[in-house]
Order: C-alpha cells, then sequence, then structure tokens
C-alpha cells in the first residue's frame, strides 16, 4: 500500500475546503439539513476535473427530476398509502433498471432520480403536506454542495484527465498488441490465454469510463478524444476476435494439418507486424504494412487453396 502522494494531499485538501464551504453557507441560510450539502461535495468531489463534471451535472439532473416527481405525484397518492409505496417502488425501479442499462455518465442521473424521491417521500409519509418544502430543500441543499465541489475542482483548482486518458490508452494498446501477437504464434495455454484475455478486456472496460469522463472537459482538452472513443470501441472487440481465431485454428489443426501450417507464415506475419507496432512509431510505413497484410488476407479469402498449394 503506497503512502499518498502530493497530489493526494491536495485533493483532500480541496475537498474539505469545498464541504467546509458548503457547510458554512448552508448554516448561514439557516437550511434545515446543512449535512446534505456537506455530503454531496464528498460524493461528487473526482480527481479529474472532467470526472467531477460528469458527475456533478448527472447528479444534479437527477436530483431535480427526482424532487419534480416527488412534487407531482406524492401529493395525488397520499390517501391511498398502498398505491404511492407501488408507485415509488416503480418509479425506483424503472430509474434503476435505466441507470443500469445507460453506461455513460447519464446513468448517474437516472439512479439519483429514483433515489432522490425515495429519501424525499418515505421520511414524510405520515406528512404530506411537507413534500413541497423538503424536495425544494434538498435540491437547493444538493445544488450547493455540487456548486462548491464545482468550484473547487472544477474551475479554482481543474487538473486535466485528458492527458491520463490519453496515456492509458497507449498502454492498453500496447498490451492488446503483446495479446494478439502471443495469440497468434505461441503454444495455447488455455489457462494463461484465458488470464490475459479477461485482463485486457478488464482494462478496456475501466478505459471506457475514463472516455466517457474525459469528453465533459474543456472544449480544448476534447479534440484528441474524438478519434479516441472510436477507436477504443473497435479495438475492444479483438480479444473476442482472438479468440474466436484461435479456436478456429485449433479446430483446422485437428481436421487439416496441412492447410494450418500453410497459414502459418500469414499468423506469423501479423504476429509480427503487431509486435513491431509497439515500437514504430505511426507514419506511413506502419500503415503500408497494414494495408499489405489486409490484401494477403483479402486473396488469402478469395483463393484459400492457393494457400496450400504454395
Amino acid at each position: 500500500m503506497r503512502a499518498p502522494s502530493r497530489e493526494d494531499w491536495l485533493y483532500s485538501a480541496r475537498s474539505f475546503a469545498a464541504a467546509a464551504l458548503a457547510l458554512w453557507i448552508a448554516f448561514s441560510l439557516d437550511l434545515p439539513r446543512p449535512y446534505w450539502a456537506m455530503g454531496t461535495v464528498y460524493i461528487v468531489a473526482q480527481p479529474f476535473a472532467g470526472a467531477l463534471r460528469a458527475k456533478a451535472t448527472w447528479r444534479l439532473v437527477g436530483t431535480l427530476c427526482g424532487g419534480f416527481f416527488s412534487i407531482l405525484v406524492f401529493p395525488q397518492l397520499v390517501n391511498a398509502p398502498p398505491l404511492a409505496a407501488a408507485v415509488l417502488a416503480i418509479w425506483i425501479g424503472l430509474c434503476l433498471a435505466a441507470s443500469l442499462y445507460d453506461p455513460t455518465p447519464r446513468g448517474y442521473a437516472f439512479m439519483l432520480s429514483g433515489y432522490t424521491a425515495a429519501l424525499i417521500c418515505f421520511p414524510i409519509v405520515d406528512s404530506p403536506e411537507t413534500v413541497f418544502d423538503t424536495a425544494i430543500w434538498r435540491m437547493i441543499e444538493i445544488g450547493l454542495g455540487i456548486l462548491c465541489a464545482w468550484l473547487m475542482h472544477g474551475v479554482l483548482f481543474p487538473r486535466a484527465g485528458a492527458p491520463r486518458v490519453l496515456a492509458a490508452s497507449s498502454t492498453w494498446l500496447a498490451d492488446l498488441a503483446r495479446f494478439g501477437a502471443d495469440s497468434l504464434t505461441r503454444p495455447h495455454d488455455p489457462e494463461r490465454f484465458s488470464a490475459e484475455r479477461r485482463r485486457v478486456a478488464r482494462d478496456g472496460a475501466a478505459l471506457a469510463t475514463l472516455f466517457h469522463q474525459a469528453r465533459y472537459e474543456v472544449a480544448g482538452r476534447r479534440a484528441p478524444l474524438l478519434w479516441a472513443g472510436r477507436l477504443h470501441e473497435r479495438a475492444r472487440a479483438l480479444p473476442t476476435l482472438l479468440t474466436a481465431i484461435g479456436e478456429r485454428g485449433r479446430a483446422l489443426a485437428a481436421l487439416d494439418p496441412a492447410a494450418a501450417e500453410a497459414l502459418a507464415p500469414l499468423r506469423q506475419d501479423i504476429a509480427d507486424w503487431l509486435s513491431a507496432s509497439l515500437e514504430q512509431a505511426p507514419g506511413p510505413n506502419r500503415l503500408l504494412g497494414a494495408q499489405r497484410l489486409e490484401t494477403r488476407l483479402a486473396e488469402a479469402a478469395r483463393h484459400p487453396l492457393s494457400l496450400i498449394h504454395n
């Protein structure tokens, strides 16, 4: 376990300052639940500006939606408690389901819409006439906490996340190239292969979250991410594709050893190109090598018997 770095201490100090500011303002305005404002600061605080803006934006949207739902729906059902409980349960369930189906930061808004309605309505089931005040105060307090966190982490002391995303992308693509080269040429070891595939897929999923968060950076930082997101989406399919190639290669070796042997040079050339791409700078030479391999693959697909004859 590593000791906290200088950046960790600064992040903690900024979060504390934002929470103290939110609590002071809440007490100054005599808000009924100041701890909601302070707690919100720590909930939405993130080390990078893009991640904070993403979480803060959709938390505010979710809180507003849940608050307005409570104001509009709950008073209509006060005379039918079982129906009110059923409607709230359906609303919460639908919101949580929507959050699970949306992997982007926007899914946080769906989740908060359900949680906010529950936190507002269930505690006041015996005093439904206070739903308006409770909902409005909660929206104000949550908004205050978000504003203080945004001010401290996103305006006064922003820390860009785009460089981290680009560096992590380079590392992940290098791991993916090594995995591809090994899967095409090395003897198949099911346990090692499965573990490596899961690791690459896990790192790719984590990188997807960073992409979504980094899009909330300031405009000048978003340009490099326009191509990176599309590249990442395509690259995430490669572990599954390489698994399928390996399975078909083993099946072909069992059914037709001559055909498998004929494909070996092409597979080796592809693996060599993947390995070389780790060190070779992007440019015409690397692109030309890829185009030549694509031509050979297309020719082999059109005339598979020519590989064996050659």
